[in-house]
C-alpha cells in the first residue's frame, strides 16, 4: 500500500503535535528530568515559561492547514536546539531515562522536516526558492 504525500504530510503533522504537547507537559511539569535539563542550562523559572509557550503555538499552529509550515517551522527550529543541547551540555540519557526524551525530540524534528518539505511552496518570499 502506498501512502500518499497529503496523508504522510498530515500524519506527520498530527505525530508533531503529539510529541510536542508531551515535550511540553515534560517542560511545563516538575519532573525530575525537566529540573535537571532546565537547572543544568540556568533557565529554570522563566525558560519554563518561554520554551513552554513556543512549543504551545507551534504544536497548535501545526494542526491547522494555512499555518501548518509555521507551526512546523517553530517545531524543527526548537527540536534542534534541544538536540543541540542533549548533545553537548546535556547527556542523551536524564535520571536512567533509556533516551526517551532524546528519542522523542529526534522524532519530532524528523516529523516537523518532513511537513516544512511537503508545505515548501507556502511559505511566504521562500517556498519558490526552496529546494
Amino acid at each position: 500500500m502506498i501512502i500518499s504525500r497529503k496523508r504522510l504530510c498530515w500524519l506527520c503533522q498530527i505525530l508533531a503535535s503529539i510529541l510536542l504537547f508531551l515535550i511540553l507537559y515534560f517542560r511545563l511539569s516538575t519532573t525530575p528530568e525537566s529540573k535537571i535539563i532546565l537547572d543544568n542550562l540556568n533557565i529554570d523559572p522563566f525558560g519554563r515559561i518561554v520554551i513552554g509557550v513556543v512549543m504551545l503555538i507551534g504544536s497548535v499552529l501545526l494542526l491547522f492547514n494555512k499555518t501548518a509550515w509555521f507551526g512546523a517551522l517553530i517545531c524543527f527550529l526548537t527540536m534542534i536546539i534541544a538536540t543541540y543541547f542533549y548533545t553537548s551540555i546535556l547527556s542523551l540519557e536524564i535520571l536512567n531515562d533509556n533516551y526517551y526524551l532524546f528519542v522523542l525530540c529526534l522524532i519530532a524534528t524528523l516529523c516537523s522536516g518532513i511537513v516544512l518539505y511537503f508545505r515548501r511552496l507556502q511559505i511566504p518570499f521562500l517556498g519558490y526558492m526552496l529546494f
